[in-house]
């Protein structure tokens, strides 16, 4: 189908009427955008409307959906890379800033079928070699006109190390293989928790006093169970679910970022970020259903200092029952404990609905962000297995 440029209004009436149906503030929440014609969602919508053929072909997956840069991609590779960046992705009004993916709901409001959407990927990375196939005149023109049309901005250099590599060796620096066969105990805030890993096996415990009796939840790679004074008590499923869910968060948090490097987690790196005068490499986290825990839905940001590979910020989003809530966490007070590495955190919140993930980073540094608590870890003790 021939291009529909930006400029395009056709798309306009489509627009009001979603408004009217009181779309407007789904996608302004999600992307960050107003419902507007201007920007390419509708216009895929209208496409496909228009022609039945089309609309058959996208949902069998036969044809794709891509700007510039896609089709320029798609091109020199021969047609094996169907991707677009980032930046490209979120002024579609299909993508989700807090998530970073395609919004499954957005989709179904517009009626687009999502396998004809490329593969999101970050603005510095190696995608694909050039197909040795397309060097005949035609796409050398093609390759000459992306690289004059793209001279005048700033050359992003390609990152030295992958994400799990860049994982890796922040693991290691905080501590390895040391975290593998430990017991690490702490107090934090009212309670006093204790974790026992070995040879892939865990053990998480937290203790604290409710009323007149102690409790001790253990939590393990099997089973959940509640301690009351002497005896374990049969706790409901629903309430199983949040305290299963509060004891692995705070011993998660607490030796961070050991764990990244499991078999559930997915690592994204997205670029490098300067902020304040300190280059990090910027990493997003996210989990597998199958073994990503209860908040497998979650959405982390990390971001590790080029130079030393530790972790100085973090920034996570979470399902509220009244929407997604946002974290930027600060790193401070390192210290070492029989090799491994613990800090505290200056616990941030945003203070509009309206930012995104991404951007907090850049929005810490600007001071715009609330602090509302501090994470701080007291009376460690870390044994050897």
């Amino acid at each position: 189908h021939n291009a529909i440029v930006w400029q395009d209004r056709r798309t306009a009436s489509l627009c009001e009427s979603l408004k009217e149906k009181g779309k407007s503030s789904i996608f302004h929440e999600k992307t960050g955008l107003i419902l507007d014609a201007y920007f390419s969602g509708t216009k895929i919508k209208w496409i496909l409307d228009q022609d039945p053929e089309i609309r058959k072909q996208a949902e069998n997956g036969d044809i794709a959906f891509g700007t510039v840069d896609s089709w320029l991609i798609w091109n020199l590779t021969n047609g094996d890379k169907h991707v677009t960046d980032i930046t490209n992705a979120s002024r579609t009004l299909l993508f989700n800033i807090h998530t970073l993916q395609w919004d499954e709901e957005l989709l179904e409001i517009l009626d687009i079928p999502k396998k004809i959407l490329p593969k999101v990927v970050s603005c510095s990375e190696k995608i694909a070699k050039t197909s040795e196939k397309i060097f005949n005149m035609k796409y050398i023109k093609i390759l000459l006109l992306f690289l004059f049309c793209y001279s005048c901005q700033e050359e992003i250099k390609n990152p030295s190390f992958s994400a799990d590599e860049i994982v890796n060796k922040s693991i290691e620096i905080s501590g390895g293989e040391r975290f593998d066969n430990s017991e690490i105990s702490f107090d934090f805030r009212d309670k006093s928790y204790f974790a026992q890993r070995k040879n892939g096996n865990f053990l998480l415990a937290r203790s604290f006093y409710s009323e007149s009796d102690s409790i001790t939840d253990f939590l393990t790679n099997k089973e959940f169970k509640r301690l009351a004074g002497e005896e374990f008590i049969v706790v409901a499923d629903s309430m199983m679910t949040k305290y299963k869910a509060s004891v692995n968060s705070v011993h998660y948090f607490s030796v961070l970022p050991y764990g990244l490097n499991a078999t559930p987690v997915n690592k994204y790196l997205l670029g490098e970020e300067e902020i304040k005068n300190k280059t990090y490499y910027k990493i997003r986290v996210t989990f597998n259903k199958e073994g990503g825990g209860e908040d497998f839905e979650d959405v982390f940001i990390y971001w590790v200092d080029k130079e030393t590979f530790k972790v100085k910020y973090l920034a996570y989003s979470y399902n509220e029952d009244d929407g997604v809530g946002m974290r930027f966490r600060e790193a401070y007070n390192e210290r070492f404990i029989e090799g491994i590495r613990f800090v505290d955190y200056n616990n941030y919140k945003s203070s509009d609905g309206l930012m995104a993930l991404i951007d907090l980073g850049k929005i810490f540094e600007k001071n715009k962000l609330n602090l509302l608590s501090k994470i701080e870890l007291k009376n460690i003790v870390v044994n050897d297995l």
